[in-house]
């Protein structure tokens, strides 16, 4: 297992502004659904970055096993 340093990356903008979503939702009392701004590049890339390219799951290189798909901790809907 590779240890990872989350603060080795930079936080990117967009997932700040899920987060400060998040926030807010929890807040109104309101479901909060996972904005499709989750998959996006730079937070993709960051997540390269912060893996090595490689997959948090089984550490394959993502260049042999996906096209990379960013997994989910919690269902999409609900």
């Amino acid at each position: 297992m590779i240890r990872i340093e989350r603060a080795s990356v930079p936080e990117p903008a967009a997932l700040r502004a899920l987060r400060a979503l998040r926030s807010s939702s929890i807040a109104a009392d309101q479901p909060f659904r996972i904005d499709p701004l989750l998959y996006s590049f730079p937070i993709r890339e960051a997540l390269q970055q912060l893996f090595h390219s490689k997959c948090a799951y089984c550490e394959s290189p993502l260049s042999t096993i996906t096209d990379g798909n960013v997994g989910d901790y919690r269902p999409a809907e609900g």
